[in-house]
């Protein structure tokens, strides 16, 4: 079974595509991650969301207070790296302009990884 990673910095449960894919990937045999931005400690207004049987959430660690977004983000970024080696993923699909970053992050230190960027901005 092969992985696959959905990377957004944010709620996935607010992306009607993410939702979609990571369903569709699901039901193609992928074992799909999505790693996103822990928003544990938000008001969840949206509640449970179906991904997909084959999908995992994966929420980076929060260190520090939830005001220090910046140093969060960093955190997040290190979170992804340290996600990408220990689980191999075949395809990793980056979405919105905070995931840009990672993808030529992770071209430069994973040569054999298919890369996809996604923006949700019109």
């Amino acid at each position: 079974m092969k992985n696959i990673f959905l990377v957004i910095w944010g709620d996935p449960k607010f992306y009607q595509t993410l939702i979609f894919l990571s369903k569709k990937f699901s039901s193609d045999k992928f074992k799909v991650f999505i790693l996103c931005r822990n928003t544990d400690s938000t008001k969840d207004i949206i509640g449970k969301v179906n991904f997909g049987k084959n999908t995992k959430l994966l929420k980076h660690p929060i260190f520090l207070s939830y005001n220090f977004n910046i140093l969060n983000y960093i955190i997040f970024n290190f979170y992804i790296i340290s996600q990408i080696f220990s689980k191999k993923p075949d395809y990793v699909i980056f979405f919105n302009h905070k995931s840009l970053f990672n993808v030529l992050f992770i071209k430069m230190l994973k040569k054999k990884i298919n890369c996809i960027y996604h923006n949700f901005d019109f």
